[in-house]
């Protein structure tokens, strides 16, 4: 187990990962996610954060709902069980800086009855969410039950194997408007990193 710092413009946020746990992709810091939580930052007088309901699907470590968290939103983190350890973890370490919110941390399956999470949520966010052919249809259920028309979503993207992407994107654009944010929009140091943020509003 070790610990990594990210610096928010709202104080350092702390998340402990666990690289050594091959069981999970979600107990590492991944690129993806940073990228995201730069971009969010970068951009957050345009979104208004504060008093949105968030909803991170296969969250990880969960650093861009725990940055969201210091800014006002209401946020809900959502993993596996293997995982769940860290987010909670990954919580407790950085519940000085959530204000007036606390972040909530439950499981949950891509696919499976999402009623529980009480949707719609108002921003979805997931960051690496696509690798693997089995977990689309999962993925693409799960935001279907949790967004409307005026939810904004938010994908973020290293792109290891093409094909997959392309049946994601494929599948995705039956539902969803997708849009690629521009690299110009992302934080500077983010723009040489090979992540893709995407935009998505439902049809």
């Amino acid at each position: 187990m070790s610990t990594f710092t990210f610096e928010a413009s709202t104080g350092d946020i702390l998340l402990r990962e666990n690289p050594a746990d091959m069981s999970s992709t979600g107990s590492k810091v991944w690129p993806s996610s940073m990228v995201l939580t730069r971009y969010l930052q970068k951009n957050r007088s345009k979104f208004n954060f504060p008093g949105k309901r968030v909803l991170e699907l296969g969250a990880g470590c969960g650093l861009p709902s725990l940055y969201l968290g210091t800014v006002g939103a209401d946020c809900t983190m959502t993993d596996l069980n293997s995982v769940i350890y860290l987010l909670n973890s990954n919580t407790q370490l950085n519940s000085h800086l959530f204000n007036p919110h606390p972040v909530k941390v439950v499981e949950y399956g891509w696919g499976t009855d999402a009623s529980f999470l009480n949707p719609p949520y108002d921003i979805v966010i997931g960051c690496d969410v696509v690798f693997k052919l089995d977990l689309i249809e999962p993925l693409i259920s799960s935001l279907l039950q949790v967004t409307t028309s005026s939810s904004s979503i938010f994908i973020s993207i290293e792109i290891r194997d093409p094909s997959v992407c392309n049946v994601f994107f494929q599948e995705l654009e039956k539902h969803f408007q997708v849009s690629k944010i521009p690299k110009s929009r992302l934080d500077p140091i983010d723009k040489a990193e090979p992540v893709s943020v995407f935009s998505l509003k439902r049809l």
